[in-house]
């Protein structure tokens, strides 16, 4: 699946608007057409060079957008479900996440460091590249596979 994306390559470049690959979605995940994001701190820290993570990148960690597709293990949405995207998608699992503490998530805190899902995929590629995802959502794109 195809989808346009901005995307931040290295600091002092202009972002630029590409036509990135998103992985085929499973049966945990959703797709969401994109409506809304924001341009938060988090997001002008990496354009400014304060934060080093990997690129390119699609940033954005607020999201707000419609489900166009639904894996059959998804039961907390529906195709058509307006939905708003976390920067804090937490394991579920981990100590922090059984105490009611998703946002402690250790695997989560690796994650947004590496520039990658909890899973430790992004999901996403420009010509067969690894395009890595600012603070999980990646938010900056038409589409993403959450």
């Amino acid at each position: 699946m195809k989808t346009r994306a901005g995307l931040f390559r290295a600091v002092g470049e202009p972002l630029e608007v590409v036509e990135i690959d998103l992985a085929e979605p499973g049966r945990n995940d959703v797709v969401v057409r994109i409506v809304a994001a924001g341009i938060c701190g988090t997001d002008l820290h990496q354009v400014k060079g304060e934060w080093q993570r990997p690129t390119p990148m699609v940033l954005g960690h607020e999201g707000a957008g419609v489900v166009e597709w639904a894996g059959d293990a998804v039961d907390s949405v529906a195709v058509g479900d307006e939905v708003v995207l976390s920067w804090a998608p937490s394991c579920g699992h981990c100590a922090d996440c059984a105490r009611g503490r998703p946002a402690a998530c250790v695997p989560l805190h690796r994650a947004i460091g590496n520039g990658t899902l909890v899973d430790g995929t992004t999901g996403m590629s420009l010509d067969g590249a690894t395009v890595y995802r600012g603070t999980a959502p990646g938010a900056w794109a038409e589409r993403v596979v959450v």
